[in-house]
């Protein structure tokens, strides 16, 4: 089966290639001057991707901008986490460079959340055993709010990493937590459409069933077109590339799954790990 993508407008999408790919050059250059620029970093490298999954999904510039947003995602949450005191990062690319710990609008859940996917996808497991660490509390103290489903399905993805027998239970807790009702931060929509299939497919990878994984997948395909196909959200670079699926199909490959459905969301060169060979 295949999901293709929705349908955005892509007339001027070579010169709008042509932008991110100037951005990400500069923000890469920009990075020594606050932590807040591994998040801008991670964000055009992310749009720089989501343009560069159409052109040429098989390419090696579309694992680098995700690598690159791996790394700041990461590194920039973790910087929440550190006492006071100036560190060595590395983005991804270029030379570490050294940033004061603190707080920012990017340390947030969702940035843990894009991090941790993303770092699965490309194969660098250090970089989720890293995330592993930071507890839940520490982003909460970023000034972007978000609603509990996304810090519950944070603790059940630390647990599934960690190997904890808990795991299943904190799955079944950020599920209930995504119900309508107590959504009051951010939309009943992205909740439905994007982190209820998330959490379901996590539970599906518990199961170990490659069957009930598919069914999921298709589910969550489904519900991540139907999402970013609205007027307001279809030229939104962040709905090209289904970065929560993809994460979660990486690991669903690795450990020996079959994938039997294909989407534009979820390019095979990244979740097959192609970039390796």
């Amino acid at each position: 089966m295949n999901i293709s993508r929705h349908n955005a407008d892509l007339d001027d999408i070579q010169s709008d290639y042509d932008y991110y790919a100037s951005l990400l050059e500069k923000s890469i250059k920009n990075i020594h001057k606050a932590p807040a620029n591994l998040g801008t970093l991670a964000r055009n490298a992310r749009s720089y991707a989501g343009y560069q999954c159409i052109l040429d999904p098989n390419s090696i510039q579309l694992y680098r901008a995700l690598h690159i947003a791996a790394y700041s995602l990461t590194s920039v949450c973790e910087l929440a986490s550190l006492p006071e005191g100036n560190y060595e990062v590395f983005a991804g690319e270029g030379d570490p460079v050294m940033l004061p710990a603190g707080v920012n609008s990017y340390t947030s859940g969702i940035s843990w959340l894009h991090g941790f996917y993303l770092g699965v996808a490309c194969r660098e497991s250090h970089l989720n055993d890293r995330l592993a660490e930071i507890p839940v509390a520490v982003l909460k103290q970023s000034s972007l709010r978000n609603d509990e489903y996304l810090d519950l399905q944070i603790e059940a993805l630390r647990s599934f990493w960690k190997g904890a027998a808990d795991t299943p239970q904190r799955v079944i807790e950020a599920m209930k937590a995504t119900d309508p009702e107590v959504i009051k931060v951010g939309t009943v929509d992205a909740a439905l459409n994007i982190a209820v299939p998330e959490i379901d497919l996590l539970f599906r990878l518990l199961e170990n069933d490659s069957v009930a994984f598919n069914e999921s997948l298709i589910k969550a395909l489904e519900r991540h077109k139907k999402h970013w196909s609205e007027k307001n959200y279809k030229n939104d670079t962040n709905g090209f590339i289904a970065v929560g699926i993809l994460g979660l199909v990486s690991i669903a490959y690795e450990r020996g799954m079959t994938i039997e459905v294909e989407s534009d969301y979820i390019p095979k060169y990244i979740f097959q790990g192609d970039f390796l060979k």
